[in-house]
């Protein structure tokens, strides 16, 4: 009886891993193009941004983030065009994308939990609360991923490339290790929702640096839930290899593109509006419009420089002068 419940569902793997590997290389192919795309893009905010200056926490979370994925793109690749791949070297390649994979999303989520934190005033209570969904998101991943990799059989199908696999039984401990990543985040996109519609009541709102922020960082929170529920509701159905691999490569992908441009974003504002002593509690918080069009960094820069009085146009009663070119900027009305 255990034979005949248990056959069809690793031949229905079997079968949907060999139709489906040609999806697979074509999707693995673009995410990582995506991703190289994305640095390029990026590369002249990182230079001007990131390799110079004293080293700090956001500084080592942005290269973790930003080149971690890196390496695991080449080991995708290589699972899906290599021939005749043995089955315990591709067991040992997916321990070693596992592994990049959990700790690429460890990193996003941390820098998403620093920033919350941060904006929350470093409350005691919300460190705590934070800090416990981070470790049982940690936990519960590592564990359900090292569930479900005992149950993971590999083979090679002659003239047909890849790391072919199917599940030993009816198993969907491959979709667990969302579950925590959707509560996760669903915390800190509602502690900022919270915090947003405070502040908008408070009618602390009107600068770039509180619009954007909000507006971004709703915007990032939301996509990333987003993709995680689509990647629970796709892999839950049945154990197919095809999509789990390709939605997990494709979830390490938007986590270090988003990421990475959070702190991009933060190090640009930080650099152009340093002076206001209310930024403290924002230090991993801020955010710039993420519309750069320029040439060059720098060019922006000496732009930014030579009219500092931008900011506050608008903001002064007609009996009122704006104030001087002191270097206040943006923060002082926040």
């Amino acid at each position: 009886m255990s034979m005949t419940s248990t056959i069809p569902n690793e031949a229905m793997d079997i079968v949907s891993n060999l139709a489906g590997h040609p999806i697979s290389l074509y999707l693995h192919i673009s995410g990582g193009a995506l991703l190289f795309v994305d640095w390029l893009s990026t590369l002249d905010a990182e230079i001007a941004y990131e390799w110079s200056g004293p080293w700090n926490a956001g500084r080592v979370f942005y290269f973790l983030t930003r080149y971690s994925s890196f390496l695991g793109t080449p080991l995708w690749l290589y699972c899906n065009i290599a021939f005749a791949v043995p089955p315990s070297v591709c067991s040992r390649i997916y321990v070693v994308c596992s592994a990049i994979w959990i700790f690429g999303v460890i990193i996003a989520e941390l820098i998403m939990t620093v920033r919350v934190y941060a904006l929350w005033g470093r409350k005691r209570s919300v460190g705590i609360l934070l800090l416990t969904m981070t470790i049982l998101d940690i936990a519960v991943s590592i564990v359900m991923f090292n569930l479900f990799r005992v149950k993971l059989q590999y083979f090679t199908v002659p003239n047909i490339p890849g790391c072919l696999s199917f599940t030993l039984g009816r198993s969907r401990s491959h979709s667990w290790p969302y579950i925590p990543i959707i509560v996760h985040q669903t915390l800190i996109f509602s502690l900022t929702v919270i915090k947003a519609v405070g502040h908008y009541r408070d009618k602390i709102y009107g600068t770039s640096l509180i619009n954007t922020f909000y507006r971004d960082g709703i915007v990032y929170y939301a996509l990333l839930v987003a993709f995680s529920i689509g990647n629970l509701a796709a892999t839950h159905e049945r154990s197919d290899m095809t999509r789990l691999y390709f939605l997990t490569f494709l979830q390490e992908v938007i986590h270090s593109i988003l990421s990475s441009r959070m702190l991009l974003h933060l190090r640009r504002e930080s650099f152009f509006h340093v002076d206001s002593k209310k930024s403290t509690s924002l230090d991993f918080a801020t955010m710039e419009r993420p519309e750069v069009s320029e040439p060059s960094v720098m060019a922006t820069q000496s732009r930014v420089s030579e009219r500092p009085e931008i900011p506050t146009r608008g903001r002064f009663r007609r009996d009122e002068s704006p104030p001087q070119a002191s270097g206040s900027g943006l923060r002082d009305g926040v």
